[in-house]
Parts: structure tokens; C-alpha cells; sequence
């Protein structure tokens, strides 16, 4: 991903990332073979999209971990999946679970806030799904 931003802030930013993703994946109990030292690709101050390898199969893929002004997540990574691919399954899981907020059933696997908190927190959850479901379907931004 091209930055206008400065390097030294694009790297603090990664740097601030990278730890926020190790210790949710810590808080989450993953147990995990290590989080790549700079994100898959990213949009600077906005989300990163990281690779974490495999504690069982060291040197091998086991999830991919989103963060930045986001909820900080993961999904497994299968053998095809790359950083865009993982981007539009976190977007579609997420979309699920605004729609399921909207109608106050509880998401399905994962927690976010409490019920009381669900007619504010979809919307903004929708809102963040569409636009990483848009990045992910923009070939322009992968080549």
C-alpha cells in the first residue's frame, strides 16, 4: 500500500498495530508461531491486515488479524486465502453480525459489546464491514 503520509508516522502507526493485534490474539488465547513485522497491506490510520503464523506448523499461514479504527480480529487462514481474501471474510462476518445487532440477536461467533449496546455498535460495525467488503472487492488497490 503507497502512503502520503511521512514513513516515521506510517511506521509508528504499524508498530502501535502490531501490538494491539499480539495482544488481542494473547486476550483471545491463540496460541501463535508470531505476527509478521508489517502488515499484509494496510490503509495508513485507518486498518492494517496482518499474517500470523502457525505455533503448530511453524513457517506456515494460521490466521490473518485486522486492526486500526476497527475491532482487532482474526479468521483461520486457509491454503488459498491471501491478505484480500482474508479482508472480504472478516467484512462478511462482520456484516452478519451488524445484521443480527440490528435485530437483537446475538452475533454469531464473536462478542461485541452487550445487548443494551447493540442499536448503536451495528450501525458502526456495518459501516466499517461495507468499507473493508469495498476495499476488498477494489482490484485497483491489490495490484
Amino acid at each position: 500500500m503507497s502512503s502520503e503520509t511521512e514513513p516515521d508516522a506510517d511506521v509508528a502507526w504499524m508498530q502501535r498495530q502490531r501490538a494491539a493485534v499480539e495482544a488481542y490474539l494473547a486476550a483471545e488465547g491463540v496460541a501463535h508461531g508470531g505476527v509478521a513485522a508489517e502488515p499484509d497491506w494496510y490503509e495508513p490510520d485507518v486498518v492494517a491486515i496482518w499474517p500470523v503464523q502457525s505455533a503448530a506448523t511453524p513457517g506456515a499461514l494460521g490466521w490473518w488479524a485486522v486492526s486500526g479504527d476497527v475491532p482487532t480480529d482474526y479468521v483461520t487462514a486457509d491454503p488459498q486465502m491471501d491478505a484480500r481474501a482474508a479482508l472480504a471474510a472478516i467484512a462478511a462476518r462482520w456484516q452478519a453480525a451488524a445484521t443480527r445487532m440490528a435485530a437483537g440477536l446475538e452475533p454469531e461467533g464473536l462478542v461485541i459489546g452487550v445487548p443494551d449496546e447493540w442499536p448503536v455498535l451495528a450501525p458502526m460495525l456495518k459501516s466499517r464491514a461495507d468499507t473493508l467488503a469495498a476495499w476488498a472487492a477494489d482490484a485497483e488497490l491489490w495490484s
